[in-house]
This record gives C-alpha cells, structure tokens and sequence, in this order.
C-alpha cells in the first residue's frame, strides 16, 4: 500500500485495518479507532478527537474493543 497520496497531503483512506506490532506492544488502526496494548489491557482512543492518546474509550466501547482485539489476532496468526 503506497503512502504516497498522504505525504503529498491529499485524503487517502486505506480501506482496510492497520496492524503493527514491537517487542511487548501491539496495535490495530482501523478508520479513527487505534487500538493498543503493550500489556494484557486494551486501549482505545478516537484519533480524530484525541490525537495524543489522553482518553482510552475502552470500557465506553467495549464491543468495538472486542471485534479490533479479535481481528488483530487473527491477522497475528496469519503471520505466523
């Protein structure tokens, strides 16, 4: 997936989930939910609103917490 329309500032959606993982952390970013951990708790955050990651919404939305956490291992499993 080329970042190219971002960096040149035009509006560029991906479409699909973003995930990433390093050392003990792992995250999901899907539209402006980014989902993160670097323990065995989830975090949420609205990117939109809140761009510094201050509010974690996790316990305000814990469906959403459940189907990011779930897709996020099944995209680590299929990476294995």
């Amino acid at each position: 997936v080329s970042f190219a329309p971002l960096i040149r500032g035009e509006e560029w959606e991906r479409g699909k989930p973003l995930f990433w993982q390093w050392r003990k952390g792992h995250a999901i970013r899907d539209g402006k939910w980014k989902l993160v951990t670097h323990s065995k708790k989830w975090e949420l955050y609205d990117m939109d609103a809140d761009r510094t990651e201050m509010t974690d919404l996790a316990t305000r939305h814990p469906d959403r917490v459940a189907t990011m956490s779930k897709a996020w291992d099944t995209w680590f499993a299929s990476t294995r």
